[in-house]
């Protein structure tokens, strides 16, 4: 598939997670009053990225807020080269390829996919910067 391709994937994805998150935001808004952009966003993938029918999966990942791991050596490249993916490829993608991993990879993938996309969503302006 030709980088244009990926590319307007990409964007795709990008337009159809900005509705997700304010979808989100607002059932968050509703349920707990005030959230934080990031907070929103963490929410919107963590329910992308990590199956409902993957029961024993989730139950391994810490709860919202807790400190994130620290990735080292093969498990931080093998992080890196996921959240490359998702940026070039598309989400979609490179959700699929990290359900292949451990559990421990796949939380660390959403913790930095997490960082990134805040980023580039700050500025595109579909988010605040906090």
């Amino acid at each position: 598939m030709p980088e244009g391709a990926f590319q307007n994937n990409l964007e795709a994805e990008i337009a159809q997670l900005s509705a997700e998150i304010e979808q989100k935001k607002a059932a968050l808004e509703k349920e707990r009053g005030f959230v934080s952009e990031r907070e929103v966003l963490k929410e919107t993938l963590r329910e992308k990225i990590f199956p409902a029918s993957a029961s024993q999966m989730i139950s391994t990942v810490p709860p919202t807020g807790a400190a994130a791991p620290v990735v080292q050596g093969n498990d931080g490249h093998k992080v890196n080269q996921l959240v490359n993916q998702a940026l070039s490829d598309g989400l979609t993608a490179a959700i699929k390829e990290a359900r292949e991993s451990s559990p421990y990879i796949l939380d660390a993938f959403h913790d930095a996919l997490v960082d990134k996309l805040h980023e580039e969503l700050v500025k595109r302006n579909i988010i605040k910067k906090e």
